[in-house]
């Protein structure tokens, strides 16, 4: 819950309780996606693009060495050249966008996990008696809450984060993985005709 102090203003006790662990994991996070999963990206990019036109090359020369003619071969070879390379940059556009904004989705999963763990403390402090003393019973009520869950709840989300992180490695893996399919697929269009 969010509420007003007179000399603070707004405070958001929920992301009072995050700050530290956000601080703590999300600076290596968002260096680790906005780097090397863009790195990796890169990369496997560029080998699929080498391995793409080499098995273009090697097509060719099967077919060539089967009998087909040279300047028919050369037609398909430059059409399936330019098939695959399209492929390849329209998958990996898609590929990198998916990753940035499923990156932006688990960054913003802390604060929700933690607002969840800390339901309890809120409805026992809503749930006081009223009359004075209220207020102790409210800080006792959400402090009780705090401390009992306080050992797990970071972990847990923490766990929940890197949950999703395998989630999303695994899904980059299944679109690159698409990507080769479809660039086979497209050489199996233009080459099919001569088998």
């Amino acid at each position: 819950p969010t509420d007003t102090s007179g000399c603070a203003g707004a405070i958001d006790f929920n992301q009072e309780l995050c700050d530290p662990c956000e601080k703590a994991f999300m600076v290596g996070w968002q260096q680790t996606m906005d780097s090397t999963i863009k790195t990796l990206l890169l990369s496997c990019e560029r080998d699929v693009t080498t391995l793409s036109k080499e098995v273009n090359t090697r097509i060719a020369a099967g077919l060539r060495r089967k009998g087909v003619q040279a300047e028919r071969l050369h037609a398909m070879g430059q059409a399936a050249g330019r098939s695959a390379a399209s492929i390849v940059r329209d998958s990996f556009i898609a590929i990198k966008a998916l990753a940035s904004s499923q990156q932006r989705d688990i960054n913003r999963t802390l604060l929700p996990q933690i607002q969840n763990k800390m339901q309890g403390g809120y409805t026992a402090a809503m749930n006081t008696e009223k009359g004075t003393g209220r207020f102790n019973r409210i800080k006792s009520a959400v402090g009780g809450h705090t401390n009992k869950i306080m050992k797990t709840m970071f972990s847990d989300a923490t766990n929940q984060l890197l949950s999703q992180i395998d989630a999303l490695i695994r899904t980059l893996e299944t679109k690159i993985q698409e990507c080769t399919g479809n660039v086979s697929k497209g050489l199996l269009k233009i080459y099919g005709v001569c088998w």
